[in-house]
């Protein structure tokens, strides 16, 4: 988090140097840094079970409540030259389901 909200909140010109990635790029890096959160969010939690359905719903939410803080921070924040993006939360939502998800079958595979 203490990584994500700097870069979430970057100002815009600052981030012209990815320019040279095709359209949507910005998707992946948002899905991916979302999948970190869900792991190191199932990593920090102490899971028992598993799977621990309702931790591991917790989770997927946190990530989306905080991908939809942040897109609504940069919504605000106009003097940052961002804007506010449905598809950025679609993508930070499925990164921490995907996570999630990794972290589950990682836990299913060493018991």
């Amino acid at each position: 988090m203490a990584i994500l909200t700097p870069l979430s909140l970057m100002r815009g010109s600052t981030l012209d140097t990815f320019d040279h990635f095709p359209d949507h790029a910005d998707k992946v890096f948002h899905f991916a840094a979302y999948a970190v959160l869900g792991v190191a969010l199932c990593w920090a939690l102490p899971i028992k079970d598993t799977p621990a359905y309702g931790v591991m719903a917790m989770i997927v939410t946190a990530c989306a409540a905080y991908g939809v803080i942040l897109e609504a921070l940069q919504a605000l924040l106009v003097a940052f030259e961002r804007d506010c993006s449905v598809c950025d939360i679609v993508a930070n939502t499925l990164g921490g389901v995907a996570g999630v998800t990794a972290w589950s079958y990682r836990k299913r595979l060493i018991q």
